[in-house]
């Protein structure tokens, strides 16, 4: 693979106001599925709840698992949480226990295999070496199907 792009999509710079059912509605229906990765990431809050789900991010997610389980060699599905301590007076343990529960229904519910780290620093390692074996399995699958590896590939990240 010779040119490979990754284009993060993100809330603070790709979503623009506009009117919806709800904050929530207004983000699906602007990003309406175009990305290839879901590359979900929490610490000490689950979010707010939506007309749809209990977060903003699990109905993210949710959407994101559907995508993935309609299309499976199309759409990846990635979820890390950080697993360093919370400034005592930040915390909102309501929240945290919503994190906690929805990391263990993830893994249940969904059969996820999630990923943890520390940092920020620690975040990029494990993120460089987890899409490293993605764009090896990408370059697999598409050698398998076509007998060559394309010479451009866009890939979109949220």
């Amino acid at each position: 693979m010779k040119d490979l792009q990754f284009k993060l999509k993100r809330f603070e710079s790709d979503i623009y106001p506009a009117i919806g059912e709800d904050g929530q509605d207004v983000i699906n229906n602007q990003i309406n599925g175009d990305y290839d990765i879901f590359l979900g990431i929490m610490w000490g809050r689950f979010g707010t709840p939506t007309k749809r789900s209990s977060s903003g991010i699990k109905e993210e997610f949710e959407l994101a698992y559907k995508k993935h389980k309609s299309s499976p060699n199309d759409t990846g599905v990635m979820f890390y949480f950080k697993d360093a301590p919370l400034i005592p007076s930040e915390i909102d343990a309501k929240q945290l226990m919503q994190v906690k529960g929805f990391q263990s229904e993830i893994r249940r519910h969904y059969g996820a295999l999630t990923g943890t780290f520390n940092d920020t620093y620690d975040f990029e390692r494990i993120l460089r070496i987890n899409l490293t074996q993605v764009i090896k399995n990408w370059g697999n699958e598409i050698k398998q199907n076509t007998g060559v590896i394309s010479e451009n590939i866009e890939k979109k990240l949220i």
